[in-house]
């Protein structure tokens, strides 16, 4: 579930005022691979972070064995529903609690790529 962290972090990397000024000094197409070489090379010091986020937000909706139900039985167990009925709120508690983390990821990426 917490896989999306390095998409996001490329999509806000390349959002940025640093990455089109990058962009325009050496071109976009190496400026996105250095961004995400950077991005891919910084996810294992942010991932443990980011899933543990995620975990605590499905906690909150979810009791252990919901949650185990959905892990074993994916989209067959009785909690499924449930499951894409609050992956909206998920997702809106997720950006608001991860956004200072995604940031972080972000900016140390982008200066790694401006300090070469």
């Amino acid at each position: 579930m917490g896989a999306r962290l390095e998409s996001l972090a490329n999509q806000a990397a390349g959002a940025t005022t640093t990455f089109a000024t990058l962009a325009q000094q050496h071109g976009a197409a190496k400026v996105k691979q250095l961004v995400a070489a950077e991005i891919s090379k910084l996810i294992p010091a942010y991932q443990a972070r980011w899933d543990r986020n995620l975990a605590m937000i499905y906690a909150k909706h979810f009791t252990p064995e919901e949650l185990r139900s959905l892990a074993t039985q994916g989209t067959r167990s009785p909690h499924a529903a449930k499951f894409r009925s609050t992956r909206a709120a998920v997702a809106a508690e997720m950006q608001a609690v991860s956004r200072p983390l995604l940031q972080q990821l972000v900016t140390q990426a982008l200066r790694n790529v401006v300090g070469r």
